[in-house]
């Protein structure tokens, strides 16, 4: 083997040393932002849901929305809403800031 195929070598094994690296790295802010995402998506969904209700529940309703998103949006209006009830808020989809 010549010198730059040692060099080409080593050059493309540092390289993919440094790439997985910082991919491993950048992996859990990427999980954080996709959990906080989901969690907005669950506060949205239940903001619009109970929209004729009063303060008070609409608050305790955001706030366990926000905290616990995935559970929210399983139990909550899949489960709960959707198939116990039939209601599947049809007004969520179009414009989230109304």
């Amino acid at each position: 083997m010549s010198d730059t195929e040692i060099s080409d070598s080593s050059f493309f094994s540092v390289f993919f040393n440094y790439t997985l690296y910082y991919l491993k790295k950048s992996i859990i802010f990427i999980l954080i932002f996709a959990i906080f995402v989901i969690n907005l998506c669950a506060l949205s969904l239940s903001i619009k849901c109970n929209k004729s209700e009063g303060i008070f529940f609409k608050i305790s309703s955001g706030l366990y929305a926000f905290m616990f998103g995935i559970l929210y949006i399983l139990i909550n209006y899949y489960l709960y809403r959707i198939k116990m009830k039939n209601y599947p808020c049809d007004h969520v989809c179009g414009n989230p800031f109304n």
